[in-house]
């Protein structure tokens, strides 16, 4: 009897032990969720994309020898750093001094050649001018002299003719003086002739008027260059040599290559940017690079046209930086940042209010204290914060929980 009355208390203990748990399991499963909430509003948004980059100059120069020369000594190494100004190579300067000199002397030997020939040339015009107008006066003097003589001849015909022996004596001085006439016509005519051959003609005066100033210009411009390179080659702007083709005491002649400097004035930092993200990326774009340890700004300036070469994908791009200085080392990998998006008074929302599906990107709106599923559509995304073109408004409240899964409809308790 009291084993029956044990076993029924058992029973009815058990009973409601099991209507409390189910009670417990009851209330945990009605209780909200506790949440967090973002207010969506309007405000400016920005985003930053990260690449790996190389740091280059942008622009150089190789010196190429302006003379024909000796290397004196070459004051620098591959990679080192100089300054505008600053002496890169020196010549011979006992070599550019000889050449000097020889220069000097070939100079004035032009000079005495030019000037010999315009005189030989003005003595052989006089001769030539002085033919030419003795012709023409002889050609007259023996057309006069043959018509006296004719004249005094036909006289000697004449019976009546008083004075015979005096109209004899003019016939023979008129003979001489027509005979002496046309013998220095002779030496006029040989001597025009002579000289025409060797008088400058117009074509010849430009030739040697030519040469002469070819000369000249050669003398100027090689005495000039030389004088300069007594000064050597010093550096244009401030830099990083990256080439040497020359050594000390090598014979070089004019076009030479020297020497190589890259500017530390004007630097790009370049990137390859993949497919994804080019499309974000435009000119203009602020950037900031961080080298050995210092940042520094600067703006996207080149989006080639083209796929790297080298990498067989992506685009090259560009960011030349505003104020490059002399902690920069070219060729250094870094890491660039460039602000790829910056939007004014839009909606966004926290990325980590963020879900999706087959159907697309949601989130959760609290609607009188339960989690309501929203489809949105997204713009840009950075690692904190996403723009929402559409699905909600201003003043809707998303929330999201990072310990536990909201399912659309739950109750939720905003913290």
């Amino acid at each position: 009897m009291n084993l029956k009355k044990n076993a029924k208390r058992l029973i009815i203990g058990g009973v409601a032990v099991a209507a409390v748990v189910i009670g417990v399991v009851s209330l945990n499963a009605n209780a909200a969720l506790h949440v967090k909430s973002f207010m969506v509003t309007k405000s400016d948004f920005t985003k930053v994309t990260e690449f790996n980059s190389n740091v280059r100059s942008n622009s150089s120069k190789t010196y190429y020898s302006e003379i024909n020369g000796k290397i004196g000594t070459v004051l620098v190494k591959e990679g080192d750093s100089v300054k505008k100004g600053d002496l890169l190579i020196s010549f011979d300067n006992d070599e550019i001094e000889r050449q000097l000199l020889l220069m000097e002397f070939e100079a004035k030997t032009n000079r005495g050649n030019y000037d010999d020939a315009l005189q030989a040339n003005r003595k052989t015009a006089g001769l030539y001018s002085e033919a030419t107008s003795n012709l023409a006066v002889l050609n007259q003097q023996i057309e006069d002299t043959q018509n006296a003589l004719t004249k005094a001849q036909n006289k000697l015909l004449e019976y009546d003719y008083d004075d015979y022996a005096k109209a004899q004596e003019e016939v023979n001085r008129l003979t001489v003086l027509l005979s002496d006439y046309k013998e220095l016509k002779a030496e006029m005519t040989s001597q025009k002739a002579s000289s025409y051959t060797t008088v400058m003609t117009k074509a010849g005066k430009e030739k040697i008027e030519a040469v002469k100033e070819s000369n000249d210009y050669n003398y100027e411009r090689t005495t000039t260059r030389l004088n300069a390179a007594k000064d050597g080659v010093r550096a244009d702007f401030n830099g990083v040599v990256t080439s040497i083709a020359t050594c000390e005491g090598a014979s070089i002649g004019e076009g030479t290559q020297l020497i190589t400097l890259e500017s530390t004035d004007d630097v790009v930092v370049r990137s390859c940017v993949n497919k994804y993200d080019i499309d974000s990326v435009n000119e203009g774009q602020p950037a900031t690079v961080k080298i050995r340890g210092k940042e520094y700004t600067g703006k996207v300036t080149r989006i080639e046209k083209m796929v790297d070469p080298a990498q067989g994908t992506g685009v090259g791009v560009e960011v030349a930086l505003e104020a490059p200085d002399d902690n920069i080392i070219l060729g250094l990998e870094v890491k660039s940042k460039i602000e790829t998006a910056n939007l004014k008074d839009v909606l966004q929302v926290p990325t980590s209010a963020l879900d999706s599906d087959n159907d697309g990107d949601f989130v959760f709106v609290l609607k009188d204290c339960k989690a309501v599923k929203t489809y949105i559509e997204l713009g840009e995304q950075n690692d904190n914060m996403a723009q929402v073109l559409s699905g909600i408004g201003s003043g809707d409240v998303v929330v999201w929980s990072e310990n536990a899964t909201i399912k659309d409809g739950s109750d939720v308790n905003v913290d």
